[in-house]
């Protein structure tokens, strides 16, 4: 039996899920990375545009590939947005940005990401 905790029109996702993180849910509200508190339904902070992305959890970090290829790395935290690192992620031959709604996945420090065209492996370094 599930009991209802809160009803709100709040982290409107649509081609990602939201993650859970410390009591906080994290995922794209219209384009815009958002935490909301999962006891309280309320929203912490809305900031961040990714279009419509992906979000994963690494540790204390939210991974989020942006629609047009870009990975950030972002902190897990309710207290506010801070983007950390950002790189161009997919790209073709000439560098132009890729169409991806595809979600990355984290193995060991290996982040995998692609789309219909290219996958690419990086290596992450993380404290």
């Amino acid at each position: 039996v599930a009991d209802h905790i809160w009803k709100r029109n709040v982290l409107k996702t649509r081609f990602t899920t939201a993650v859970l993180y410390k009591g906080h849910a994290y995922g794209l509200d219209e384009n815009i990375l958002t935490c909301v508190d999962t006891a309280t339904g309320k929203t912490r902070w809305k900031d961040g545009r990714y279009e419509h992305g992906q979000v994963i959890v690494v540790g204390d970090r939210l991974i989020v590939q942006a629609e047009n290829g870009e990975v950030a790395m972002v902190e897990a935290t309710s207290s506010g947005f801070r983007e950390i690192a950002r790189i161009n992620g997919l790209h073709n031959d000439e560098g132009e940005k890729q169409v991806t709604w595809n979600v990355p996945v984290f193995a060991g420090k290996y982040l995998l990401i692609r789309n219909d065209q290219t996958a690419i492996c990086y290596e992450l370094m993380l404290r």
